[in-house]
């Protein structure tokens, strides 16, 4: 799933989303501004997404919210990474908006969107 396509999925909600390039640009965000959560799709970064995601964790915002979007293989190894939830390729936006307002809060993990 392409950036643009989660960006408009997002975006439909209601949610506002930032896109970024790659790793350095991820990191260098997240260090300086506040977000709520962060999305990483590691099924097309690789290692890179894993590496970015505890990256995050470790120099700007250890308990920020980190959902990874996967697939089947990398399920498992990303649920034992420390991310707050594992998608595989969500269809739509308020699959993806769902699993965000349960990461972002969890007085909020009730609220959906249907």
């Amino acid at each position: 799933m392409t950036r643009l396509l989660v960006g408009s999925l997002i975006e439909r909600t209601g949610l506002q989303m930032v896109a970024v390039g790659c790793a350095e640009e991820a990191l260098l965000r997240f260090c300086r501004e506040h977000f709520d959560c962060v999305m990483i799709d590691v099924a097309m970064d690789g290692t890179a997404g894993l590496a970015t995601a505890r990256a995050i964790r470790d120099r700007c915002a250890p308990v920020l919210p980190i959902i990874a979007l996967g697939t089947g293989e990398l399920n498992r190894v990303l649920q034992h990474a420390g991310f707050s939830a594992v998608l595989e390729t969500p269809r739509d936006g308020t699959q993806i908006a769902n699993a965000l307002y349960a990461a972002m809060s969890p007085a909020r993990a009730g609220a959906t969107l249907h």
